[in-house]
């Protein structure tokens, strides 16, 4: 990155196609996840807009699945 290039930063709010694709989750679970209240969100008219940064916590809060041949 040069001096003049802007420093990337991370969507506020994301849909809930969006949260699928970044997740590699289905549309259906990511709003049943949001219903349930565990990942943030706010309608905006006919929108649903999920909290990035929410969304980033709650995949985190989800333990790493152990790989192939490593204990669990």
């Amino acid at each position: 990155m040069t001096p003049h290039e802007p420093t990337p930063t991370a969507p506020i709010g994301v849909s809930v196609k969006q949260a699928a694709s970044i997740t590699s989750l289905s549309q259906w679970t990511i709003r049943n996840e949001v219903s349930a209240g565990r990942i943030p969100a706010r309608q905006i008219g006919s929108r649903v807009v999920i909290d990035y940064a929410g969304l980033v916590a709650w995949i985190e809060s989800h333990p790493v699945a152990a790989r192939e041949g490593e204990p669990a």
